[in-house]
């Protein structure tokens, strides 16, 4: 049965757009109020602000990606990537910038790869890019089917890339190899 875990409006939740496990507890991106807020992961009791997320460059945070060798990513609507390593009051850095190499616009969904890249869903480009560990642009992935607006992505099991796509008829779920 489903329950309400975290209601709306604690701890200064306000659109929430994003959702990922972090090194100690339940991080969620909270769009209207630029803060990723902290909940305890079993209770969903409000535990506070992540300390360094409070900063002039997190600007409606959209998507949270954690991997144990990054750290917590996010995705913003100016189309920059953030990573925060996992100790609080450490400084944030910018993986990649607004208006960096490789056309980052209206990014969707972002997600780690089991290469140690980070994969971003383009929605406006209709691209599903590739950048290394560094925030380097490395590759559009290209296919024989026109993404049309992909809409989220994740890694499958096999280690390949599956890309849902939205808003062109058929809707299909779309896998890539990765290098």
């Amino acid at each position: 049965a489903a329950s309400v875990f975290v209601v709306s409006g604690t701890g200064g939740l306000d659109g929430p757009t994003g959702i990922a496990m972090s090194f100690d507890g339940l991080v969620v991106a909270s769009s209207r109020t630029d803060r990723l807020l902290q909940y305890d992961p079993t209770s969903g009791e409000f535990e506070g602000v992540l300390p360094n997320s409070i900063s002039p460059d997190l600007i409606g945070p959209k998507d949270l990606s954690y991997r144990d060798d990054w750290g917590l990513l996010v995705a913003t609507v100016n189309d920059s990537v953030l990573a925060y390593v996992g100790f609080p009051g450490t400084p944030y850095w910018t993986l990649i910038a607004a208006g960096a190499a490789g056309g980052l616009n209206e990014v969707a969904q972002i997600a780690g790869a089991p290469n140690y890249n980070l994969l971003a869903a383009s929605r406006s480009s209709n691209q599903v890019l590739e950048y290394d560990s560094n925030g380097e642009f490395l590759h559009v992935f290209n296919d024989e089917y026109p993404l049309g607006s992909p809409s989220g992505l994740a890694i499958g099991l096999n280690g390949n890339v599956l890309v849902a796509r939205a808003g062109v008829q058929p809707i299909r779920i779309i896998e890539y190899e990765l290098d």
